[in-house]
């Protein structure tokens, strides 16, 4: 049995990953084709669109094939608003130096503030840098030369390595879909995230019974 932490620093729980010896046939993205020819200054253009900080993700963490965690993030400015696996249920909010978490307890959230520097792994679609990518079959892919800079901006132990990181934009230039595959000690692993709803998102904080 193997342990893969998810990247997101404080705000997330371990996900346990089960290493089979049988290997499976890993699957390929999202599946949605692209009919038109993506460029390296759209995706640059697209990337942009998360500087305004308001965007929904969908992080499914995968074995080969086998989803075994998947994680929920709105984003709305300075609030953040995580659900894991259906079950955890936090908000986080940003103000300087200072992150206000809100935690479901029960029926009940408990507030705590801390003096915390940003994680820059929530900043992930952020940092990347479109020069880092090349089209390829009509999809950003990252060569093997610019891997380590999507490694700069993971908390990775140092068994694993990013073997390959693909990006998909639509037709609208939004970036719609992120695959990041993991070789641990011969083990396959991926990230997918998907990416919607860009400035859409209103997060309500929860009422706190004082």
């Amino acid at each position: 049995m193997r342990k893969v932490l998810l990247f997101f620093g404080i705000f997330l729980s371990s996900i346990m990953l089960i290493a089979c010896d049988e290997k499976e046939d890993p699957g390929t993205g999202n599946g949605d084709d692209i009919d038109f020819i993506p460029t390296i200054n759209l995706l640059e253009e697209a990337l942009t669109e998360f500087d305004g900080n308001n965007y929904e993700l969908k992080i499914d963490v995968n074995y080969y094939n086998q989803t075994k965690g998947t994680l929920y993030i709105k984003v709305d400015g300075n609030i953040t608003h995580f659900v894991i696996n259906d079950d955890n249920d936090e908000y986080y909010v940003r103000e300087g130096r200072n992150l206000i978490s809100y935690v479901r307890d029960g029926d009940k959230y408990v507030v705590e503030e801390n003096r915390v520097s940003q994680n820059s792994e929530l900043l992930l679609f952020n940092n990347l840098d479109a020069n880092w990518f090349e089209v390829e079959n009509e999809k950003f892919v990252v060569p093997a030369e610019n891997l380590e800079n999507i490694e700069g901006l993971l908390t990775l132990d140092e068994d694993f390595k990013v073997v390959k990181a693909t990006l998909e934009i639509s037709e609208e230039g939004k970036v719609t879909f992120l695959e990041i595959e993991f070789d641990h000690l011969g083990y396959v692993y991926f990230y997918r995230f998907y990416v919607s709803n860009f400035g859409e998102v209103s997060i309500v904080l929860p009422e706190v019974n004082k």
